[in-house]
């Protein structure tokens, strides 16, 4: 709908009660609303003058800093549309009252509530001559309300029309999307999956919004929409004045008012990537001021600096602050079975833990532990910080479902509660599947161990470390492996701890091989790549073509390459066959039968493939044996992955051999432990320190 003030309501700077009525309904029910003649046409006809020669220019600078979105695409091919920035560097130029139109704010007061947050500015460019369209998509990347919480406000330079390439709109569609309709991949993750696309056109097809210079296209983020070609001679170009409710609390906001915001240390280094804050330059700030109808949410920056960031748009600029509730964090979702909303209990700052993966804790040393068919396995080393020496070791073997994860950082509380309080700590990778057996895989953990038994006294000291004395920890799969170390390792370790992994694989939880769903009942898939190319991937047995450290099925999603090789403290790529992994992990762990984990084709009958999985069940294999480590347990109650009973079960059977165990269960789901990064956390005491003190008993050691 477009709504056209009258000469009264233009006269007294808002509309009527009638007519905001009216606007209020169709925006809601349609997702985007027009304002016709509600700025100064002139004004805005000079900005598009000014701005129309910058395009050559704009565009290259784009494309050599290879920012997000910086060219949009359609498939593969590059479309003409680029980012093109407001010019709030030339106040004459006006575009700093486009912020607070009064007829604007008076709607978004309406539809997000009170005095809404004005928190980035932006523009498109759709240059003359296209012929290419943009996929159907959104402009979220992560789980969000599905409530009104945030709008952009599109003011046009020009007519907008068909022929010059007007947004396509779906209406309604921003009432019932969710996360779940994009397309999960680091390339593509903006876009709705085509069969939801193909199902609404067929009963809610799209249109094209037109209007005119001086009017505004309002859009709710949530909207399905896509940018089409401009067939015109004529670069059409778009101003964009995002908005958010205050309650949504956009992460990393700074308040405006003067240019002492920017410390000497971000003027030397520009904005922090996840701050979703209007990037001004300085000079301007009498210009952009909060009032009663906005608050104005920026950052001050010199001008060169503002020129690097005109033009760019973060990759999670949108996100909340806020510690959402567990049923609606992706992280959580990713990892298990969707928690119902009565888990929603589960503790904020588990929540808050996932933000971002793990880092790898400073002072380490890489290291190769073995080579196997041309594959490296990477080994990191940290010597023990407060030690009593010669002091023992604990190897941390990471989870991943056998075919992902990475060794670069432990678990979140070895370092507070092992490294710092005198154990040297080691990481081990091992291979990944398909390419290798679960076997293989321990065999893997089993070299490590005699690795650090041979080197770990030229690399720490030979008086720094006790070869003889050592712990294995592992978490999920990385659970598994040590479980089944412990039965293989001679010397034995003097204590194992077991994190929620599998040790029983014959587990009716994990259902009956062979007897799972059928191809009819599983999800659809739509990724970067296909499923024939995920079949040949898990088909694939050549062991050279083994990845030894990868992602986990959102991590790409979740931080770039350069934050993940930061947090990681290393060189880490999205090639083809990690983004491939990434896919491959989704695409199989969302899929609840047990034939892709096991590798069903490679065994000639039943009988073969359960006497495999009794072979490498931990539990099973402790028939008939009278000694196995000591060991701990942790788990978390509400672990839908790998059930609390895997755990209780083994420790039961241990201390029927007379083995010493403790078991400590948290209400929490798969990897509940993520939270624990130092001792002062509530529930350290109740969950991790049992831990530390049965490792210290059992090693014989105190720092």
């Amino acid at each position: 709908m477009a709504i056209t003030p009258s000469a009264e309501e233009l006269s007294a700077g808002e509309f009527s009660p009638e007519t905001l009525f009216i606007a209020l309904n169709s925006f809601n029910r349609d997702g985007f609303l027009v304002l016709e003649e509600v700025e100064d046409a002139a004004l805005m006809r000079r900005m598009n003058e000014e701005m129309i020669p910058e395009r050559q220019e704009v565009e290259e600078a784009l494309v050599s800093s290879g920012v997000m979105n910086a060219t949009h695409k359609a498939e593969d091919k590059p479309t003409k549309n680029c980012l093109h920035g407001p010019p709030s560097h030339r106040p004459e130029l006006g575009s700093h009252k486009l912020y607070k139109n009064p007829f604007v704010l008076q709607v978004l007061n309406a539809y997000l509530g009170p005095r809404p947050q004005f928190i980035y500015t932006a523009g498109n460019n759709a240059g003359a001559g296209g012929t290419e369209r943009q996929r159907v998509h959104t402009d979220m990347t992560y789980l969000h309300p599905e409530a009104p919480y945030m709008v952009a406000a599109q003011w046009v330079l020009s007519d907008f029309s068909p022929a010059n390439g007007a947004t396509e709109v779906w209406p309604g569609s921003h009432r019932l999307t969710t996360n779940d309709d994009h397309v999960h991949d680091p390339k593509m993750n903006l876009w709705i999956k085509e069969q939801l696309v193909k199902a609404r056109a067929a009963t809610h097809p799209p249109v094209q919004v037109e209007c005119k210079v001086g009017g505004v296209f309002l859009r709710d983020m949530r909207l399905w929409h896509a940018g089409m070609p401009n067939t015109s001679e004529v670069d059409r170009i778009m101003l964009a004045c995002g908005y958010s409710a205050r309650w949504y609390q956009c992460r990393g906001t700074v308040k405006v008012g003067h240019p002492s915001h920017v410390t000497d240390e971000r003027a030397a280094t520009g904005p922090d990537r996840s701050d979703p804050v209007a990037q001004l330059p300085q000079g301007v700030e009498h210009l952009y001021e909060s009032n009663d109808q906005v608050e104005v949410m920026a950052e001050f920056l010199p001008l060169d600096q503002y020129k690097q960031y005109r033009h760019k748009i973060m990759n999670d600029q949108f996100h909340t602050k806020l510690i959402l509730p567990v049923f609606l964090h992706p992280t959580i979702m990713s990892q298990q079975t969707p928690l119902s909303m009565a888990a929603a209990g589960l503790r904020p700052d588990l929540v808050e833990s996932f933000a971002l993966p793990r880092a790898a804790p400073p002072g380490f040393t890489d290291h190769i532990f073995k080579t196997a068919h041309g594959v490296e396995l990477g080994i990191r080393v940290w010597p023990a910080a407060n030690a009593t020496y010669p002091a023992p070791f604990v190897t941390w073997h990471h989870g991943g479902a056998f075919i992902a994860g990475s060794h670069f950082a432990p678990l979140s509380w070895m370092e507070p509660g092992l490294r710092q309080r005198g154990y040297h700590m080691v990481s081990p990778a091992y291979r990944l599947g398909p390419q290798v057996t679960l076997d293989e895989q321990v065999q893997d953990g089993v070299d490590s161990i005699a690795w650090c038994r041979e080197h770990l006294p030229r690399i720490l000291g030979a008086d720094k470390v006790d070869v003889d004395r050592y712990v294995i920890c592992g978490e999920s799969a990385g659970g598994t492996l040590v479980a089944l170390m412990g039965q293989r390792l001679d010397p034995p370790p003097k204590a194992i701890i077991e994190a929620y992994g599998i040790v029983d694989f014959l587990d009716k939880h994990f259902g009956v091989p062979g007897k799972g769903s059928k191809p009819g009942d599983l999800p659809s898939w739509e990724g970067e790549f296909t499923e024939e190319q995920l079949h040949a991937a898990l088909r694939d047995r050549d062991p050279s073509h083994c990845l030894t450290d990868a992602l986990f099925r959102d991590e790409q999603q979740r931080c770039s390459e350069d934050q993940l090789s930061e947090l990681w403290a290393t060189d880490f790529k999205y090639t083809d066959a990690i983004r491939l992994r990434a896919e491959l992990h989704i695409y199989r762990s969302d899929r609840p039968f047990i034939a892709h984990a096991v590798e069903r084709e490679r065994f000639n009958s039943d009988g073969e493939l359960f006497a495999w999985l009794g072979s490498v069940s931990a539990i099973r294999l402790l028939d008939g044996k009278t000694t196995y480590p000591p060991t701990a347990f942790l788990h978390g109650i509400d672990d839908t992955a790998v059930p609390m009973a895997q755990s209780q079960r083994m420790a039961a059977r241990l201390r029927e051999m007379g083995v010493p165990t403790v078991e400590c269960y948290e209400h929490g789901p798969h990897v509940f432990d993520n939270v624990y990064k130092h001792d002062k956390v509530p529930g350290w005491d109740q969950y991790i320190q049992p831990v530390l003190d049965f490792m210290n008993t059992h090693v014989g050691y105190h720092s």
